[in-house]
């Protein structure tokens, strides 16, 4: 790949989707790049949603009762250190997309975050976890809902 030719927040997404499928176990037909709200399945028919594009989406299989693909999560990526707008900007896109995990990306910066009921607001760590340590408590919830 020829990164000379890229812009800066795509390489940030070139780079990060590589490490996610060769260090963290996610799965190469999950990883989506650059898709439309308007093109997740668990969307459609939405009456209205923004004209917004999602950096990176991973699609999961049978994680959700009522939907057969769903959203495990949805990663913006940056070019620039990340800050409370680039936050509020996940997070809003989440609002309509209802993943369980979003993340926000920068060169050497990667922040994984998770809506606490709890607390009504999101918990974030520093990292993005591997693929297994993301799907554990989601396995865990559907298997207590059986």
């Amino acid at each position: 790949m020829d990164c000379s030719k890229l812009n800066p927040e795509e390489i940030v997404r070139q780079e990060l989707v590589e490490r996610m499928r060769s260090e963290l176990g996610f799965n190469r037909q999950e990883v989506l790049i650059e898709k439309k709200l308007n093109q997740l399945p668990h969307l459609q028919g939405v009456s209205y949603l923004p004209n917004r594009r999602l950096d990176v989406v991973v699609m999961c299989r049978d994680i959700h009762p009522h939907h057969p693909f769903f959203p495990l999560l949805i990663i913006e990526c940056k070019a620039e250190v990340l800050d409370e707008k680039a936050m509020r900007q996940v997070i809003g896109y989440n609002h309509f997309v209802n993943s369980f995990y979003i993340s926000l990306a920068c060169p050497g910066q990667i922040w994984t975050g998770w809506y606490s009921e709890k607390r009504g607001d999101y918990d974030f760590i520093k990292t993005l976890p591997h693929y297994d340590q993301l799907m554990e408590p989601i396995c865990k919830s559907a298997s207590n809902r059986q």
